[in-house]
């Protein structure tokens, strides 16, 4: 699941500014990352970036943050469920392009290496 701590990192200064839109401290929103990828990782452990992406991006992002156990952030950052719960829905847009980007690269990268490596006489034939 890297790909998720990638999104993280990556997308980092977007997500505190988003969390500060809503009302966070930057101090707050800075230490809410890390728990929040923590609490994501946990909650998808076995699933696809495609699949993360697809319940993320098809209007299923409450689905998807109710798999995340809440309380267990909430007591590691002594904040109620309801402000990890607005934390979450806040980042989720962010993190849902994040990771459909990632996706569509991988997919576009693993078009292009099966189309080299499976059929590499055809670009010889028609290149």
């Amino acid at each position: 699941m890297d790909f998720i701590n990638e999104c993280f990192n990556e997308h980092d200064g977007a997500l505190v500014e988003q969390l500060k839109d809503a009302g966070f401290s930057s101090y707050r929103a800075w230490r809410f990352l890390p728990e929040a990828a923590s609490g994501i990782l946990d909650s998808t452990r076995g699933s696809g970036v495609d699949q993360i992406t697809e319940k993320l991006m098809t209007g299923a992002p409450s689905q998807f943050l109710s798999s995340v156990n809440v309380a267990v952030i909430a007591r590691k950052l002594g904040m109620s469920s309801d402000q990890v719960t607005k934390g979450l829905a806040v980042i989720t847009p962010v993190l849902a392009q994040a990771l459909s980007q990632k996706s569509n690269s991988m997919f576009g990268s693993m078009n292009s290496a099966s189309m080299t490596f499976l059929v590499p006489g055809l670009y010889r034939q028609f290149g």
